[in-house]
């Protein structure tokens, strides 16, 4: 499974070190004066979407080289595939937030430990359900989901940014309201759970699917 993750690692090196080339921009373009909440968050969604398109990069490479026959000769399982796929996308993510964690300390930021859980289970969530779309309808189908799930958030936050600051602040307080009880916990429970179910389907669909 290790050799399965290598391999999946290898083909999408290249758009690795693309995101962290990027990544890097945008540390010398905030490190200009202080930086601004929604600089902070406009970055953490950054995250959010570069951990998602990875897993459809790994599958679209493997159907674009007819990965799947080549790997049927090998001594893997297809539920192996799966879990290597699964296993890399949260390494992606714990990556991500340590690199997050990394530009907070650097720019002397105190983020909550809650923002951070949201943006990881966020993304979790979100690779997930993008993973199973790709494994049961191709990446193609899949890309344009996806765009329709970033559309959707950007249309959700733009809205909340651009009323009143009474309303503001009104979000504000129902988030803290929530941020001062188990939320945390509830929020990664919850991305977990979606994570483990998505990749039970993904197995169902990929033992099942003709190569």
């Amino acid at each position: 499974m290790i050799g399965l993750m290598k391999k999946d690692f290898m083909m999408i090196r290249r758009q690795i070190f693309i995101i962290i080339a990027l990544m890097a921009f945008y540390f010398i373009i905030m490190g200009f004066g202080k930086s601004q909440d929604y600089q902070i968050g406009m970055f953490g969604g950054y995250m959010i979407v570069l951990i998602a398109i990875l897993p459809i990069t790994m599958l679209a490479y493997d159907e674009k080289n007819k990965w799947g026959r080549y790997e049927a000769a090998l001594p893997v399982t297809r539920k192996q595939s799966v879990i290597s796929k699964y296993l890399l996308m949260l390494l992606f993510a714990l990556s991500a937030i340590a690199v997050f964690s990394v530009f907070c300390v650097i720019k002397n930021i105190h983020y909550p430990i809650e923002a951070l859980a949201g943006i990881f289970s966020a993304a979790i969530i979100i690779s997930s359900v993008i993973l199973t779309v790709s494994y049961r309808f191709g990446t193609d189908k899949a890309r344009f989901i996806f765009i329709g799930m970033c559309f959707a958030a950007a249309l959700i936050i733009l809205n909340v940014f651009s009323e009143s600051k009474q309303m503001r602040n009104s979000f504000e307080g129902s988030l803290n309201s929530l941020i001062s009880g188990n939320i945390t916990v509830i929020m990664l429970a919850f991305a977990m759970l979606i994570y483990f179910a998505s990749m039970t389907v993904s197995i169902y669909v990929y033992l099942r699917k003709d190569l």
